[in-house]
């Protein structure tokens, strides 16, 4: 089991052995429940801290901060308020928010942080009702599963002076649609944004580490991957089922996209196919090494794949696709092994369904096979926008489906206008203007 999902079976079993129960049942006479919220708390106190009647705490420090968590919001004490709270002031002599620190505080929806704030701990803010969150520019970090499960949290604002964001840190904030992550994060954590309600990503040119399930179970359309990325784990896209197409800056130097698939650059490793590709059968490149762990994980309208010799080694999960999936390879091969392991469907090649044995799709400088004529059915481009400084440059990448069509694959570059950006028979697109245009690329 993959480490992301073991944190988050973690989490769920920690979050089911505190429960709350601070409502009372009432019953009309005609059977029917009504459900009031509890009353409201006394004016309560603590080293460094204080709760008034109507549930706004004050932290005056970050001896206040440590004794809230001690002692006002330990859920082992007899006389925890976490559940009364409902509102949060943090003084300026606060510098961190602590772990956990305000995990459980079920009614708590508003917040104000600081810019003496410099950390958010692990699971801060577990389970809270925040339905927006600004982080200031003083914060560089929030701690592992910091968000979890605040199902309210529509709107965050990550600042651009943060430098990691922790595993599971936004994890399962269904209503969280849209984030940019800014310039100045360097990392993502393990499941960062997993199972939350995002249809879009922005992603900045200083992420070098994108962590194993970061965006997994998403609704994210479409992402881009940008440059500065070095590091990628496993499925990091995996159960986004509206996904059809992952792209890569084409100036990176560590991954690639081919038809919208994730590889490594040297097209050894293939990470990650879209689950929301429309596409019934997919031909794996020959000189591919290795498939990821999750790299085909509920991609449901896949019903084949042709995975070639080249391949050695499979990752945990990899065709955890529908009942319908069948792999097709040659006898006696690695993936006819894995297959029967794995019990999953294997298929000799010649039992493809049309008849006769596909092309198998050549990789550059790896050779390959030839002979049944397969055609065109659709390109790509590696990237379908870029914003350029004078001088500036983009290279421009043609991707084919099926990667092993036979059809015609030469491609004239034209620019709308010169005088904005040219584009040279390569597809390498240079921005000549100094005062700024559009050009379009065809």
């Amino acid at each position: 089991m993959h480490k992301w999902f073991r944190k988050a079976i973690a989490v769920v079993l920690a979050g089911a052995l505190f429960v709350t129960c601070a409502s009372v049942e009432a019953f009309a006479a005609d059977g029917s429940a009504t459900i009031s919220a509890a009353a409201s708390a006394q004016a309560t106190s603590g080293n460094g801290w204080s709760l008034d009647a109507d549930g706004t705490l004050t932290i005056e420090n970050d001896a206040g901060m440590e004794n809230w968590i001690n002692v006002g919001n330990n859920p082992d004490s007899d006389d925890a308020y976490s559940y009364y709270v409902k509102t949060v002031i943090l003084k300026n002599q606060v510098t961190a928010i602590g772990n956990a620190a305000f995990q459980f505080c079920s009614n708590l929806t508003k917040i104000t942080i600081p810019n003496s704030v410099i950390s958010i701990g692990n699971y801060a803010f577990n389970r809270c009702a925040l339905t927006s969150i600004t982080i200031p520019n003083s914060v560089t970090s929030i701690g592992e599963a910091a968000f979890l499960h605040c199902e309210n949290l529509s709107s965050v604002s990550i600042p651009d002076s943060m430098i990691s964001i922790g595993d599971s840190a936004f994890n399962a904030c269904d209503s969280l649609t849209s984030v940019t992550i800014p310039y100045g994060v360097i990392s993502v954590g393990d499941s960062a944004f997993g199972r939350c309600g995002l249809t879009s990503v922005t992603i900045s040119n200083s992420v070098t580490s994108i962590g194993s399930g970061a965006f997994g179970n998403c609704s994210l359309m479409s992402v881009t991957i940008p440059d500065s990325v070095t590091s990628i784990g496993d499925g990091p896209f995996w159960h986004c089922t509206s996904l059809s197409s992952i792209n890569v800056d084409s100036r990176n130097t560590n991954y690639i996209s081919l038809e919208g698939v994730l590889f490594t650059k040297d097209k050894k490793e293939l990470i990650q196919y879209p689950p929301g590709k429309a596409q019934t059968s997919y031909t794996i490149p020959d000189g591919v090494t290795s498939i990821g762990a999750w790299a085909f994980g509920y991609c449901n309208d896949l019903t084949s794949v042709i995975i070639p010799d080249s391949v050695t080694s499979i990752g945990e999960g990899a065709f955890d696709i529908s009942e319908k999936f069948t792999v097709y390879g040659n006898t006696g091969s690695y993936v006819e092994r894995y297959c029967k392991e794995n019990e999953i469907p294997f298929k000799p090649l010649s039992e493809f369904p049309g008849g006769s044995t596909p092309s198998e799709p050549s990789t550059p400088g790896t050779g390959g096979g030839t002979s049944t004529q397969v055609p065109l059915q659709s390109i790509a481009l590696n990237t379908t926008s870029a914003q350029l400084a004078p001088n500036g440059t983009v290279q421009l990448e043609v991707s084919y489906t099926p990667s092993s069509t036979t059809s015609n694959k030469t491609v004239t570059w034209t620019s709308s206008d010169d005088k904005v950006a040219t584009v040279d028979k390569n597809g390498k697109v240079t921005a000549v203007s100094k005062t700024g245009g559009t050009a379009t690329i065809t």
